[in-house]
């Protein structure tokens, strides 16, 4: 018996005769793209974010000194 996309034999299953599948990316691949691509958007954040401050003069000032009265 045959059908449109091959033959359903087990014979040639088994033996691998049948169309090769083919794979566009591995399995993983997706999923690691995304957290690395989440991982450098948080740094970018975190890099901003201590430019930012720095020209500010968030980290450059010294804390204000109160003193009792």
């Amino acid at each position: 018996m045959s059908y449109p996309l091959g033959s359903v034999d087990p014979n040639e299953r088994a033996a691998g005769i049948g169309a090769p599948q083919v794979r566009l990316l591995p399995r993983g691949l997706l999923p690691s793209a995304l957290v690395l691509l989440v991982m450098t958007a948080f740094a970018g954040g975190v890099w901003f974010a201590h430019t930012l401050s720095h020209r500010h003069g968030g980290a450059a000032q010294d804390a204000p000194l109160i003193r009792a009265d």
